[in-house]
């Protein structure tokens, strides 16, 4: 969709007015190429170089290097949920160079390349080495490369903290429990079950976490759902999410480490990464072998350009570049990063959590120190907040992106429209303001022990709206695509669901206009 939507004429008037520049067609450049965007960090001195995002719509990295130290990265998979339905982190990988290129004071440049979707790295002087890291479009493959003028050795370390001999059990009382899961509210304690990362064996390092418990039949049980358990089958019980990291030439060095046999101008590292509901953790274990053999089977240079060749479509397919001056560049280059990690983190199998979608990191929160796993705010997905990622999406052409949003809305009307049966005697489908991915409401919300079936949060208990707005996203999507399919499949079971609730919940007056009492809008 090559067009300067009404977005852009508001991003227009914006730097006109905060510049001077003139809103006129001047100031938008001819062409999608976004590589005036990319962000380079040039700080040899400083202890640590920051972090930058990248990832192909499902898997995304935080990646960063350490002056002295090395290159790491988080993996974060958009369906790595846990038993307790919280977004996970699969690990982190320590990337460890010899000699380091990354000691204090030699030359350093980090790029965040928007047009190639990658990360580029140059560090060192008597041995340089060029770096790049990237998730590819295409497959579920974590890709790194790494070259030099003169040989160098390179080790892949795999780093965990879920590490318990078995399921861990904390005090649901625990302020930072309560604060942390919103399906927790004290009540119950919080099991972990621990990463497992199997004996070292192939020269590769294999590791993934496996929902042996799950919240979603105490969920159920405790909103009078419990009827539906057998046409809403658990979503989280045996999902196993994990790795299988190996490389050319890299052979075992212990169960979480891989290494170079030998120094080498050239050093390569692939990790295939696997979320599956499997019957035993052996099928998990064939599923991901089977994925990283077909990637295996992959020519390097082809998956290069064909993961160049996506980027390069994507940029193409919608942009926004205005000039004039540095804040008229600065605003450009927010709204294209904006729109990267949008794409880096939105073409899973679930939608981006607004609360850090893929990319949260070590933090104090609330004075205490958490790990990379944690968001405020709980593990639902919440429409006021979440819908504000996507619009831009309409209007910029991303239907890819928009797939998983809708998606998680089509999987739960199975359960929404037998919960609006059970609970109001009437047709449709209602969706929560603050929802688990399957389409009910957390129990600290819905209320323990509660013998009714309203919500007892006040500030969600009658907010139903998201599906009326979630609903005109879809329509605008039509208007522009005519796609008859996604109508069918997508837009009219939803629509029809929705427009059936407001139709048969509320009374009517004696002119036939719908009276909606009692109703909320907004939090309020």
């Amino acid at each position: 969709m090559k067009c300067r939507n009404y977005l852009a004429g508001v991003l227009t008037v914006m730097v006109a007015l905060a510049t001077g520049v003139r809103a006129d067609d001047r100031i938008f450049a001819a062409d999608g190429n976004p590589d005036r965007y990319n962000v380079v960090w040039d700080s040899p001195s400083k202890d640590s170089r920051g972090s930058m995002p990248i990832g192909n719509g499902d898997i995304a990295l935080n990646a960063w290097t350490e002056a002295d130290g090395d290159l790491l990265f988080y993996i974060a998979k958009s369906d790595a949920v846990s038993e307790n339905s919280q977004l996970l982190k699969l690990g982190r990988v320590r990337i460890k160079l010899t000699p380091n290129p990354f000691a204090k004071g030699l030359p350093f440049k980090q790029e965040l390349r928007l047009d190639h979707g990658d990360i580029a790295i140059a560090a060192g002087k008597e041995t340089p080495i060029d770096i790049r890291l990237w998730v590819d479009a295409n497959r579920p493959v974590i890709e790194l490369e790494a070259s030099g003028a003169k040989p160098f050795e390179m080790q892949a370390s795999l780093e965990l903290w879920r590490n318990e001999d078995g399921p861990r059990t904390l005090d649901a009382k625990n302020k930072e429990i309560k604060d942390r899961f919103e399906y927790h509210d004290g009540n119950v304690p919080v099991v972990f079950d621990p990463d497992t990362v199997l004996s070292s064996k192939e020269n590769q390092v294999v590791w993934y976490h496996r929902d042996e418990h799950s919240i979603y039949p105490d969920v159920l049980k405790n909103q009078h759902l419990q009827s539906l358990l057998e046409k809403c089958p658990d979503p989280l019980e045996h999902r196993t999410f994990g790795a299988c990291m190996k490389g050319p030439g890299l052979v075992s060095a212990g169960d979480r480490t891989i290494r170079s046999a030998a120094p080498a101008k050239n050093q390569r590292l692939s990790i295939s990464v696997l979320t599956a509901q499997t019957k035993t953790p052996e099928d998990w274990i064939a599923e991901l072998a089977k994925l990283t053999a077909a990637a295996d089977a992959v020519d390097w240079d082809t998956a290069r350009k064909a993961h160049d060749a996506w980027w390069t479509a994507f940029w193409d397919r919608s942009w926004i570049n205005v000039t004039g001056n540095k804040e008229a560049l600065a605003t450009a280059q927010g709204y294209a990063i904006q729109r990267f990690m949008i794409a880096c983190c939105g073409r899973g199998n679930l939608p981006i959590k607004f609360n850090g979608a893929l990319f949260t990191v070590d933090e104090t929160h609330a004075g205490a120190k958490v790990n990379a796993d944690f968001r405020a705010w709980g593990s639902n997905y919440w429409f006021q907040n979440t819908r504000h990622l996507y619009w831009p999406s309409v209007m910029s052409g991303d239907w890819d992106v928009l797939a998983p949003w809708y998606k998680m809305y089509v999987d739960a009307l199975p359960l929404a429209t037998g919960k609006t049966r059970l609970y109001f005697h009437h047709a449709g489908a209602c969706f929560q303001e603050t929802m688990f991915f399957w389409g009910t409401a957390n129990n600290g919300d819905f209320g323990w022990d509660n013998p009714g079936t309203e919500v007892s949060n006040g500030y969600v208990r009658w907010y139903w709206s998201g599906g009326l707005e979630l609903t005109a996203m879809m329509l605008d999507q039509y208007d522009i695509t005519q796609d008859h399919h996604f109508a069918s499949e997508t837009l009219l079971p939803l629509a029809g669901a929705i427009t059936t609730f407001y139709d048969q919940h509320w009374p009517r007056n004696a002119h036939g206009k719908i009276r909606f009492e009692p109703a909320q809008s907004l939090e309020t």
